[in-house]
């Protein structure tokens, strides 16, 4: 069984990965954990500000997906370790990247 999870740091995320962790899977059973890096839009303007913000936006955005990520693929190798765990921070808009994914 293929299983894909969504992760955003929130407390939302906690009955997902409590049921994930919880549940009896299939042998072989496979999840995929994302955090998908979703950076403030960039806009143009003279001086650059907007580069700049999208920048930073950008590398604080993919430092709390592998944070995240991190964090919940080794709690689920602690709690559930006869699941195949991968992981993938895509760019994007979340909805669009998860279907796409799916």
């Amino acid at each position: 069984m293929k299983i894909l999870v969504a992760i955003d740091g929130s407390s939302c995320s906690e009955p997902v990965l409590r049921e994930l962790t919880e549940r009896a899977w299939p042998e072989g059973s496979e999840v995929r954990i994302l955090s998908i890096v979703h950076p403030r839009p960039w806009f143009h303007d003279p001086f650059g500000v907007g580069a700049a913000i999208y920048v930073q936006s950008r590398l604080a955005e993919e430092s709390r997906a592998a944070r995240d990520l991190e964090q919940v693929a080794e709690r689920v190798h602690q709690r559930a370790a006869d699941l195949q765990v991968s992981t993938a921070m895509p760019e994007g808009s979340p909805g669009a990247r998860i279907v796409e994914e799916a």
